[in-house]
């Protein structure tokens, strides 16, 4: 169960670090619990989604409002006036990238999955179910975090393990 804790942790940072550097042009650093303030609640926005097959889980990221403009300002270039509804969107899609690359590097090849549409909010982030778990890394000196819930540790073992 270590080394599936280890791969899934690895292959979360790799799909972020990719994601944010091939959209957005920006590095990813592993957070340090004491390096970086806590985002906001009142300048908070999130997208979550859920993992449907071959494991159920639900998936989210959270960042600071500002971060969001400027990632989206870096991945559509400069618009003028940048919208809330453009903002949004832009956050859903890399979650969405994000969790396609998770994914890919996460399961064999030959396992395929599907996910639901990410939804998007502001403020605080609604529960994503039981054993939560939380990464906290450093875009742009901005605190981004990756929450999960509902994993089944065993589920996941036996998918990856092609039991």
């Amino acid at each position: 169960m270590i080394e599936l804790k280890e791969k899934f942790d690895r292959s979360l940072f790799s799909a972020l670090a990719t994601t944010m550097e091939e959209m957005a042009f920006q590095e990813v650093e592993q957070e340090l619990e004491d390096t970086l303030n806590p985002i906001d609640s009142n300048q908070m926005l999130w997208s979550k989604m859920d993992i449907i097959t071959p494991f159920k889980c639900a998936m989210a990221i959270v960042v600071d409002q500002s971060l969001a403009r400027d990632l989206t300002e870096t991945i559509y270039g400069s618009i003028d006036p940048l919208t809330d509804f453009q903002v949004k969107d832009a956050l859903g899609e890399l979650l969405n990238t994000i969790a396609g690359c998770f994914l890919s590097e996460l399961l064999p090849s030959d396992i395929p999955f599907d996910v639901s549409l990410p939804v998007v909010g502001e403020e605080n982030l609604p529960k994503l179910g039981n054993n939560e778990l939380k990464y906290r890394y450093a875009v742009n000196g901005c605190e981004t975090v990756l929450q999960f819930g509902g994993i089944i540790w065993d589920e996941l073992a036996d998918i990856i393990e092609g039991v």
